[in-house]
């Protein structure tokens, strides 16, 4: 353990973030995109450093019992090891500012959802071009059978001076959606290809392209149901989510789907539908309070969620809940118990 010599005075970096829970706690760190489960005991530290800056060691040291002065120095030397706090240097108190709470995006739509299937037969470019009168950027393609593979290919290749320059594609793996890789890894405006319900030759031929932004997984997605399940690999780790997650809801926020077959909705995998893809006003849907009304819905009005440490990085779900007839019940497909910090199988 390093001697102090001095009366330091800590502070926690700016891109680091904290969230206690009945048992533990977590401390996020925006900028390495990874997060570490806490003690409740050093969340307590590092909301001191917080809410009483600029309060001398000596001082928050006073603040803890006798017994409790060995950890409180072994938590401050494992968070300075790991750069989540400094020392703040004379006469710089006053120069530190917090990140801001959320950034608005200057468009009314942030992320779309277009699922195709042999079940819908909407056409899928003027959908695009409906999109893009929004300014949304963002936009998730699942092609569940690959039923619309040739409409799917002529519609990207429309797209190169298109505003949605983030699309992300999922596609059910076949010989000839697999032929296309590199064509639509070529896109500028593709940003990830994911194949779904390989089997072993096509995972082969996958790896094969070695394309970095072309991935293949054997589990068939063959409609919405994919969705809503909450496990560590789902969390998300970035300013622009984890600030947003206080005062909305972290999946249907800003979003709009068509589903399979047509329906225009906020999610997919919800039952309300706000017209059809086929006829698509889609400036007069997203006037509808109605339909922007869940995209408030944030983690302190949801039973659970509001007191579980994972509430700023862990995806929602509004459309499978654990009480079908109460929208703000616990997420159906999360099996954590942040009273016990338990996963369930």
């Amino acid at each position: 353990m390093s001697v102090i010599s001095h009366d330091p005075i800590y502070r926690l970096h700016s891109q680091c973030r904290i969230a206690d829970g009945p048992v533990r706690s977590v401390l996020v760190d925006l900028d390495r995109r990874m997060y570490e489960t806490i003690p409740n005991g050093m969340f307590d530290l590092l909301r001191m450093l917080e809410v009483d800056y600029p309060m001398k060691w000596s001082c928050i040291s006073a603040s803890f019992a006798e017994e409790e002065q060995s950890v409180l120095d072994q938590y401050r030397e494992w968070l300075l090891a790991r750069d989540y706090i400094y020392e703040v240097l004379d006469g710089t108190q006053s120069n530190w500012s917090e990140l801001p709470v959320r950034h608005e995006q200057p468009n009314s739509l942030q992320d779309g959802i277009i699922d195709l299937s042999k079940d819908g037969d909407y056409p899928l470019l003027p959908v695009i071009r409906q999109f893009e009168l929004t300014g949304c950027k963002r936009v998730q393609i699942r092609d569940f059978d690959g039923h619309r593979l040739g409409e799917l290919r002529t519609t990207l290749a429309a797209m190169h001076r298109s505003i949605v320059c983030n699309v992300h594609l999922f596609l059910r793996a076949s010989t000839d959606s697999i032929l296309l890789a590199a064509e639509f890894a070529a896109h500028a405006h593709i940003t990830i290809i994911v194949y779904h319900g390989c089997d072993q030759e096509e995972l082969k031929a996958i790896t094969a392209l070695a394309l970095p932004r072309v991935h293949g997984f054997a589990k068939c997605i063959a409609d919405e149901g994919c969705c809503g399940r909450i496990v560590p690999d789902t969390f998300t780790i970035n300013h622009q989510f984890m600030s947003a997650s206080g005062l909305a809801n972290t999946c249907l926020d800003r979003k709009l789907s068509i589903d399979r077959f047509g329906n225009v909705k906020n999610c997919p995998s919800l039952n309300r539908s706000w017209g059809h893809a086929s006829n698509l006003d889609i400036l007069a849907v997203l006037e509808d309070k109605e339909f922007r009304s869940v995209w408030s819905i944030s983690k302190a009005q949801i039973s659970i969620c509001q007191v579980c440490e994972f509430r700023d990085i862990c995806s929602d779900c509004r459309a499978y809940v654990s009480v079908p007839s109460d929208l703000y019940s616990k997420p159906a497909k999360c099996a954590y118990d942040p009273y016990t910090a338990k996963w369930q199988p």
